[in-house]
């Protein structure tokens, strides 16, 4: 058996066929819209089985691992994850997956954990997709309480790159994106709140073909109530003709109390992600 790397192609292009026996249709359009990379395992000339993951921030998220009946129970899908562990160890970002399961009695975390790999530590988070009624519903709620959210890309230079800088210390891909790289963030959306001329809590939000990605929601120590309002007042700017499906993901339990606070009423599909960090 051998473990062959598979970089799926940009958006607009086709995905190999080895990979398009194993994903639904939406799968197809995410895998293409969102630049997923992967492997794909090849028994005898055959794909027999692919690990798809993403990068996210700091974290790289594992989104799919399947291993073909009757080829299961034999080390491919180890191998494959073994693979993916290597690179995160050397990109030194920490991994991350969702899974249903509450203990550590369930099949796939006792499979992961036997690699020895990394230490496991467990973090209570939630993944959501809302449509673009959902969407607009939200932002229909917030009128008359956003008060002090301002617009990201209009504050000063100094104080956006300030604020860039002390990002960096947590979140250096998306420190680099604002920085050099920030066409997909958009500007109408992307809000914060500011205290004294510095920007303390932001909600940035990135716009991939028509698709939402709440990309960050963010404060300083002790802002919650700042990023809560910096995140209500991009929901605020969403309106009818330039709104779109947003995909959210998120792991701490800071975010997600600002997010219920937002949208109390909406059924989150909530998930525990465990996060392996690399280190004994």
């Amino acid at each position: 058996m051998k473990i062959q790397e598979i970089i799926c192609k940009p958006m607009g292009t086709k995905v190999e066929p080895e990979v398009e026996d194993f994903l639904s249709k939406q799968e197809l359009r995410l895998l293409e819209d969102l630049k997923w990379k992967g492997f794909s395992a090849v028994f005898n000339n055959v794909t027999v089985g692919i690990l798809l993951y993403r990068m996210q921030g700091k974290y790289i998220l594992l989104e799919r691992i399947f291993v073909k009946p009757g080829y299961r129970r034999i080390g491919i899908g180890r191998e494959m994850l073994g693979m993916l562990c290597k690179f995160a160890k050397a990109s030194k970002k920490p991994l991350l997956f969702s899974f249903d399961a509450t203990g550590n009695r369930d099949v796939f975390y006792r499979f992961v954990a036997s690699t020895h790999e990394f230490v496991i530590e467990r973090q209570e988070g939630f993944e959501a997709y809302l449509t673009t009624g959902e969407v607009l519903n939200i932002g229909q709620k917030t009128v008359g309480k956003v008060k002090n959210a301002e617009l990201f890309f209009e504050q000063k230079n100094s104080a956006r790159e300030e604020f860039i800088t002390h990002l960096a210390e947590s979140h250096e891909q998306i420190a680099w994106e604002l920085k050099h790289s920030n066409q997909a963030y958009r500007r109408d959306l992307c809000c914060c709140v500011t205290e004294n001329g510095v920007i303390q809590a932001v909600s940035l939000i990135k716009q991939q073909k028509k698709e939402l990605e709440l990309k960050l929601m963010y404060g300083r120590a002790n802002k919650g109530k700042q990023t809560a309002e910096a995140l209500l007042g991009s929901f605020h700017n969403m309106k009818e003709e330039k709104v779109f499906p947003m995909r959210i993901t998120t792991v701490t339990e800071a975010e997600i109390k600002v997010f219920n606070f937002i949208c109390p009423e909406y059924e989150i599909t909530k998930r525990f992600y465990v996060a392996y960090y690399i280190g004994s």
